[in-house]
């Protein structure tokens, strides 16, 4: 569902999807060999008509919302999104970074703001976020904008090279402190 939720967020902008990120921004993140690994959807990127799918995908989702991260200088930087799995009813962070943007604190700086929007906004009393445990990167992220750890789920998802990953599973509720 296409929202119009803009965000400031300690120096980041997270604004809205528009089909000039395709270029601009999915494209180039479909590329990484490292967003690729972590991210099965990006897997399934290889052209602009796969990434105006995953696009339009999500602004046809129920209950999804997508921002751009834009860096200090207004460079996109990455993206974040707040998503319910519906067999279950959780709501989950995911984020991923441009190499060039990476080591600059933006996913954990973008995934508290998604959190905090979608505590305080949303009035969600619980967001996860899960990631393959051979992502050390994503752990961190995890850690630092607050989500605990809470347990591992083992050979949970298949990605792209064909290899069940296990995944650790974190976790923040509206009541933890920032």
């Amino acid at each position: 569902m296409r929202h119009d939720v803009r965000l400031d967020a300690d120096g980041l902008r997270l604004r809205p999807f528009t089909l000039d990120d395709v270029a601009g921004l999915l494209l180039p993140i479909a590329a990484d060999p490292v967003a690729r690994q972590w991210s099965p959807s990006l897997a399934r990127i290889d052209s602009a008509a796969d990434a105006a799918a995953w696009l339009e995908n999500r602004w046809d989702t129920p209950w999804q919302h997508e921002w751009v991260v834009e860096d200090e200088q207004g460079l996109r930087a990455g993206r974040v999104g707040l998503h319910r799995h519906w067999a279950d009813g959780d709501v989950e962070v995911g984020y991923w970074v441009l190499p060039e943007h990476r080591g600059r604190t933006v996913a954990t700086r973008a995934a508290i703001a998604a959190a905090r929007y979608g505590h305080d906004v949303l009035g969600l009393p619980r967001i996860g976020l899960v990631h393959a445990v051979e992502n050390p990167a994503s752990c961190r992220v995890a850690e630092s904008a607050g989500f605990a750890l809470e347990g591992t789920a083992r050979q949970e998802f298949e990605h792209a090279d064909g290899r069940r990953y296990d995944y650790h599973h974190h976790a923040r509720l509206a009541a933890d402190p920032w």
